[in-house]
């Protein structure tokens, strides 16, 4: 028996019960889905038979092995895998153990996570500090009609630093400050617990409020762009975007109450507003 054969990988249409999805393993639609569908029997399982046609009603992709539910919480000492968070399985072939070529996984066995063996967690180990990192994030447009605010850009550093820019249509503002460390980190945890880089595909609509968020870290960096709205049912991200857009506002408008709830503190000497290029032809 291997290594990965001691752990379970539960299928993640079902979360392991073996059942199927949209009529709960009844084999028999709710009253709501009936008139939908207009069928009684359930179209997604086979006939009816209330089995995840995902893993077979197993609960996991190796038949052998019985379902293990996604860890929620790490144990003491141990940390989220950082690559499955949780979920025990791996990502590229999401527990099929099959990449989208048809071929066998290469990068796991038998569709477990590979970084933590399908535990779900890792132990934590001593390390240094991180890394400074600093957080951009950009709102609006400059010159765009439907951009009230014209361009804001909002950089928050692991210190505590921060530097507010707003540019609107040839004139930029500039305010520089600082909030507890706790705050900022607060905002890069946030981040941590997102799938940041990755964002899910999603349409731009018309008029979207296209959001670019980037990440700088030592010499590397990480950055993303999404619409605003999309953003706000994803986990840690909409979250982090809430946060920073209120913050900016709060800047903008010289809101003294909400700055306090920031503790933020602005640096004399270095904020003021200048005359910018003219609007583009």
């Amino acid at each position: 028996m291997t290594i990965f054969e001691q752990y379970r990988v539960h299928c993640w249409e079902c979360s392991g019960s073996g059942r199927c999805g949209l009529c709960r393993g009844t084999g028999i639609l709710s009253a709501a889905l009936q008139t939908v569908y207009n069928t009684k029997a359930c179209v997604k399982c086979s006939n009816g038979s209330g089995v995840c046609i995902t893993c077979g009603g197993h609960g996991t992709f190796h038949p052998t092995r019985t379902p293990v539910a996604r860890r929620h919480a790490p144990d003491a000492g141990f940390e989220l895998c950082a690559e499955c968070r949780g979920d025990r399985y791996c990502r590229d072939c999401m527990g099929t153990a099959i990449a989208i070529e048809g071929k066998t996984c290469d990068g796991c066995e038998h569709g477990v996570c590979s970084s933590c063996f399908g535990a779900g967690q890792t132990r934590v180990e001593a390390r240094g500090p991180d890394p400074a990192k600093q957080l951009t994030i950009r709102f609006g447009s400059e010159f765009a009609p439907d951009a009230p605010w014209g361009l804001e850009l909002l950089s928050i550093a692991s210190d505590g630093t921060v530097r507010y820019e707003n540019r609107d249509h040839g004139r930029c503002r500039t305010v520089f400050g600082v909030v507890p460390q706790a705050k900022s980190q607060h905002l890069m945890d946030l981040l941590a617990a997102s799938s940041f880089p990755a964002v899910p595909k999603h349409r731009f609509p018309p008029g979207a409020s296209i959001v670019q968020l980037d990440l700088r870290f030592g010499d590397a960096s990480q950055t993303a762009e999404f619409d605003q709205y999309f953003a706000e049912g994803l986990p840690g991200l909409g979250e982090l975007v809430a946060e920073c857009d209120a913050l900016a506002a709060a800047i903008r408008k010289s809101d003294a109450a909400a700055l306090c709830q920031w503790e933020f503190r602005e640096v004399p000497g270095n904020s003021g507003t200048e005359a910018r290029v003219e609007s583009p032809r």
